[in-house]
């Protein structure tokens, strides 16, 4: 009788079930080109396979769900819902109100993107600290997003460039190409996707690169506080080196 249950035990070790839930765990993202977005049939992109890939090897059942950014933010923070947002930057301010998962992805260094007929005015800056202090080029960034803690800390020390703000990376890239602002950040691996996401030519666009940014942020899921242990745990697990 004890072989018998011992085998049992060691037959269910192995085979590790699905953790059950009372309802699939969500999995918020933003529309984003190349990245996530919400495809005819199912949710599509890089941060949407490389998550579907872990959850799937966790045995953890799920749902995709595209949000706006706010509102993905202000669901982790509430804490009501059990909700993950997949391929989020950590930050100390949310780290203080969420869970993070190991990290899923590593960024290229982040560019600055701008029109390429305005590639003259960029020249004469060598680095993202010179031109952060530039008073004529306005940046426009999207509001609710963090672009990692080093980019992040120069946008906050930007007093006397005019922030122009939008509600999805495509809309802010149809803002620059309209003149709205002069820059934008954005990713390397993104930014041709962004291009044909608002009908944009790529070619008329350039991603500058500065030397003092450092290398590419990782990427997370960050979860509500809300989401058990034993959950992060799996994912955790599942996430290959």
């Amino acid at each position: 009788m004890r072989s018998a249950i011992f085998f049992l035990g060691l037959a269910v070790a192995i085979f590790r079930p699905g953790l059950a839930l009372a309802e699939p765990l969500t999995i918020g993202f933003i529309e984003r080109p190349g990245y996530s977005w919400q495809g005819e049939r199912q949710a599509e992109g890089l941060f949407i396979d490389i998550a579907r890939d872990i959850l799937t090897r966790a045995g953890i059942e799920h749902q995709f769900q595209a949000m706006p950014p706010k509102r993905m933010l202000k669901s982790v923070q509430e804490g009501k819902d059990r909700i993950c947002i997949v391929g989020n930057f950590k930050t100390p301010e949310r780290e203080a109100y969420a869970v993070f998962t190991k990290s899923i992805y590593q960024n290229k260094p982040i560019g600055v993107l701008i029109s390429a007929d305005r590639s003259e005015a960029f020249a004469p800056f060598k680095t993202l600290a010179a031109l952060a202090e530039a008073p004529d080029l306005r940046l426009g960034y999207v509001d609710g997003f963090s672009y990692g803690t080093a980019v992040d800390a120069v946008i906050a020390k930007m007093k006397t460039v005019e922030l122009s703000r939008g509600n999805t990376t495509t809309g802010m890239v149809s803002m620059l190409a309209a003149g709205r602002f002069d820059y934008m950040f954005a990713d390397q691996e993104e930014y041709v996707d962004l291009a044909k996401g608002a009908n944009i030519p790529p070619a008329s666009l350039r991603l500058l690169t500065f030397p003092d940014v450092p290398v590419g942020n990782k990427r997370y899921m960050m979860c509500s506080k809300t989401v058990p242990k034993a959950v992060i745990e799996r994912i955790d697990a599942a996430i290959l080196p």
